[in-house]
């Protein structure tokens, strides 16, 4: 069963359908998108320059090839991956197509995969429309998923400040993902096995390269390749036999960690062809994560080496960032539908506009909106915007804002005392202030009773 988007999402709904019960907005296809955008599961817009990887992650995500992978571009209009019990829904209008499928998030999300941001074609139009303020489609997605390769650039920022001008600020909704990990150079990944570091430590480094302090950004390295190796089954027992017999070889191993540069020539060294490394070549680009992650003694097969590459590829927390969001799908939707609603009613001119932004602002008074400044703060929370909190701190502060159990890191009284210290907006920024006077309002209010 499809999860809707919440009790505030239907209240939209409802009313978009009341304005499309007006006479002059009968069949206003903008309207009955508004309505299902509330009624669906959270959407999710992937998105990046040609070649970031996005439709192999959306892949990944899919579990299984749909979407078309190549080094040029491929993705030639926007593809709404949605699960089958959405079919039927209101036509998506020109450059989109819907593809019906189940995949393991089908009933809490649904992927939007977008093309490239610099494409030759210009079906980055299409793009653009969902990014922009001045079109009826900009906000038809309530969270990004946002692919970079190696640092963000001034451009990614600009795309970035884009989306979460469509919202009514700072949500906490972008995914800012560091694609391709198994890219990163050989040279890091010697010094990562010299000093012992784990994939994850060395991932949090290309976290910490695309933090961006001034957005409300979550940050994930994922090497959406290796991910969709896993997941769409691309593994198969000649890669296990290659990959034994480098595992089980001290010196191939040693070499093999550096990468491929210095593994072929000392496998030529050995007799055995170059080209029978091809076949793993081509499925693991870069050697060197896989197999210092391997066991040199352990049992390997077809299935344990596909969890060897889903482990490494690290898909497993982006897909956890996305369910966390899809926990918040009814403020992130309905905020999103309401900005978009708004702009579409200022566009038909002022007496529109004025009714619209009235029924609008009262339904917002309505109880089920009560919950939306704590959730959203603590959406906020989860970005890179205060990661300078400690974790215990922040942790609580979240489950506080979420109306969970969870003990405070020390005497209530003394904790409400550090984030009164937070609310000074001249050190950390107005957000960040606000964040932390609703957290003191929340604790304040459970150490009352």
């Amino acid at each position: 069963m499809i999860a809707g988007s919440g009790p505030a999402s239907e209240s939209l709904a409802a009313l978009a359908e009341s304005l499309a019960e007006q006479e002059e907005l009968r069949g206003e296809g903008f309207l009955a998108d508004i309505a299902a955008q509330c009624r669906q599961p959270l959407r999710v817009m992937v998105a990046g320059y040609v070649s970031s990887g996005k439709s192999t992650l959306v892949n990944a995500l899919l579990g299984r090839e749909l979407a078309g992978v190549d080094r040029r571009e491929t993705t030639a209009e926007v593809t709404w991956y949605r699960h089958p019990d959405l079919a039927g829904q209101p036509p998506l209008g020109e450059g989109n197509r819907a593809v019906e499928t189940g995949f393991p998030l089908a009933d809490r999300l649904v992927l939007i995969d977008s093309p490239g941001l610099n494409t030759d074609s210009g079906a980055h139009r299409s793009t653009l429309d969902l990014l922009s303020a001045c079109h009826d489609e900009g906000g038809t997605a309530a969270a990004l998923v946002y692919l970079v390769v190696g640092e963000p650039a001034a451009g990614d920022v600009e795309r970035l400040a884009d989306f979460i001008a469509l919202g009514s600020g700072d949500l906490g909704n972008v995914v800012l993902v560091g694609g391709k990990a198994e890219t990163v150079s050989e040279t890091a990944i010697k010094d990562s096995v010299e000093r012992r570091a784990t994939i994850e430590e060395t991932a949090a480094k290309t976290e910490r390269r695309l933090l961006i302090r001034k957005a409300c950004v979550r940050s994930v390295a994922v090497s959406q390749h290796l991910a969709m190796v896993a997941r769409c089954g691309r593994v198969r027992q000649e890669h296990v036999d290659l990959v034994r017999v480098i595992v089980g070889d001290p010196e191939l191993r040693r070499f093999a960690e550096n990468g491929w540069a210095q593994l072929g020539p000392v496998w030529s060294a050995r007799g055995r062809p170059a080209g029978a490394l091809d076949p793993l070549r081509a499925l693991i680009p870069s050697l060197g994560w896989l197999v210092s992650e391997l066991p040199a003694g352990g049992e390997l097969d077809v299935a344990s080496l596909s969890a060897c590459c889903e482990r490494v590829s690290r898909l497993s927390r982006l897909e956890r960032v996305l369910a966390e969001l899809a926990d918040d799908a009814d403020l992130l939707t309905v905020t999103a539908a309401t900005e978009r609603l708004r702009r579409w009613a200022d566009r038909r001119g002022s007496e529109r506009a004025t009714t619209v932004h009235e029924r609008l602002d009262k339904l917002w008074t309505g109880a089920e909106f009560k919950t939306f400044p704590w959730r959203r703060a603590a959406l906020v929370l989860s970005t890179s915007l205060l990661a300078d909190i400690p974790v215990a701190d922040r942790d609580w502060a979240i489950a506080l804002l979420r109306g969970e159990p969870h003990d405070p890191p020390g005497p209530l009284t003394a904790v409400i005392q550090r984030w009164r210290r937070r609310t000074d907006s001249g050190t950390r920024g107005v957000l960040a202030a606000d964040v932390a006077r609703t957290v003191v309002t929340a604790a304040v209010r459970q150490l009352t009773g």
